[in-house]
């Protein structure tokens, strides 16, 4: 049995419950622009109590893979995607997540559950800010070319490509560590370290989370964590609809991004459920402690 609160339902009742979950989550995460990882990790956490940690994580990387995939690819349509900004992910990344899994393998799942808290709190307050704050915020850029800035042709901004790999050091670890992408790590570091706005920084924020959570998948599956794929009830009854779920709700958030222009209540009830699933996590640490 997968989880206590489902276990008693047919295949055929559970598995539209979380391709639902995992569309809603894809769709807040989406208008919140911080990817769907922030919730899938906690929720996650709560519901599936018979799956591991770690094999969480594993399942979690694959949706935000697939979010980050059709982002990506529509950013592409639109040619918001710079190549070498792509290429400079790869080579920075790769290294960085062999060495994320190797610090992950050495702790164990209590001590990744408190980091996966902090990083939750900070999430909430960080999404705060992005919307009072930020959305406000005229960013410009005041500097002479040089050889090591990316230049981006669409809108005739610089990224400096030194700053660009600390940020892509940076997702890579948050994804090895906890399997969420860094989607709500990046935004921030884009507009205040690289100084793009938001409209610049979220197709370079979705190709880069594209290449660290692949490259996480691939990596993962060849430092002994093979097993995961071999799980086929888990791959089968959850990691699949979850997939189907998370793409579809990708597809229709670009979509109503046309027609609904509050998002801050989609936030809110984002923040509201990251809030109830940190008092969770926090509840368990404080009665299993950390093992």
């Amino acid at each position: 049995m997968l989880w206590d609160s489902l276990s008693t339902l047919p295949v055929s009742a559970y598995i539209p419950l979380i391709l639902v979950f995992a569309a809603t989550v894809a769709i807040l995460g989406t208008f919140s622009g911080v990817g769907g990882g922030v919730l899938h990790i906690p929720v996650m956490v709560w519901v599936l109590t018979e799956i591991d940690l770690k094999e969480i994580k594993f399942i979690s990387t694959i949706l935000v893979f697939a979010s980050a995939l059709i982002n990506t690819a529509i950013a592409m349509y639109k040619k918001e995607i710079n190549y070498w900004i792509m290429i400079v992910a790869v080579v920075v990344a790769t290294p960085t997540i062999f060495l994320g899994n190797y610090i992950n393998n050495l702790i164990n799942s209590g001590i990744t559950e408190i980091i996966i808290v902090i990083l939750l709190s900070y999430v909430t307050i960080q999404l705060i800010i992005n919307q009072y704050v930020f959305k406000k915020r005229s960013v410009e850029q005041n500097m002479q070319r040089r050889w090591y800035h990316i230049y981006l042709q669409k809108n005739g901004k610089l990224v400096n490509g030194f700053f660009l790999c600390l940020v892509v050091v940076i997702a890579g670890m948050v994804t090895s560590l906890t399997g969420m992408g860094g989607g709500v790590i990046l935004m921030p570091f884009l507009i205040l370290v690289i100084k793009l706005n938001i409209k610049d920084s979220a197709p370079i924020s979705h190709s880069i989370i594209l290449i660290t959570s692949f490259l996480t998948i691939i990596i993962e599956s060849t430092m002994g964590n093979e097993n995961y794929f071999k799980d086929s009830h888990a791959m089968i009854n959850v990691t699949t609809p979850m997939i189907c779920g998370a793409v579809a709700g990708t597809v229709a958030a670009a979509f109503l991004k046309r027609f609904i222009k509050k998002e801050v209540v989609i936030l809110w009830i984002l923040i509201v459920l990251i809030w109830a699933s940190i008092a969770k996590m926090i509840y368990d640490l404080s009665i299993n402690g950390i093992n």
